[in-house]
């Protein structure tokens, strides 16, 4: 079994007034996560700084320019066990807010099946991806 990693992925909190901005995954080769609610966001590149990558995965995935707030002062680190191997990601949040495009629910990448703007007194209703909840507690 092959060793990979770790991966680094980030993830926008994009908030507007009482809402947070959630994203259902399109990844049916990835059973565990495929239709699930997240924070938007991806991976980031060999040689791009986390801000760069967030605000680049924003904009292919929703067609959305943001501005980055902070950072959130959670950092969530995951070991996946797939058939081609192992997977260590560690994933950054940052608290964001939309600067131009307008507000989402437009979506850009076939990643992304849909985005919701949410209470989080309606978190309960959908199935987030694990540690979605503690990044959007921050």
């Amino acid at each position: 079994m092959a060793e990979r990693g770790p991966n680094f992925i980030v993830a926008a909190a994009i908030v507007h007034k009482t809402q947070i901005l959630l994203a259902r995954r399109y990844q049916p080769e990835l059973p565990e996560a495929h239709l699930k609610w997240e924070l938007p966001g991806g991976k980031v590149k060999l040689e791009e700084s986390p801000n760069d990558a967030l605000i680049r995965e924003i904009y292919e995935e929703l067609g959305t320019e943001i501005r980055i707030v902070r950072l959130l002062p959670h950092v969530q680190s995951n070991i996946y066990h797939f058939k081609k191997g192992i997977v260590h990601s560690v994933v950054l949040a940052f608290e964001s807010v939309i600067t131009r495009g307008g507000l989402p629910p437009h979506v850009a990448e076939k990643a992304v099946q849909q985005v919701l703007w949410v209470s989080k007194n309606e978190l309960n209703d959908f199935d987030l991806l694990p540690g979605t909840e503690q990044f959007i507690k921050c």
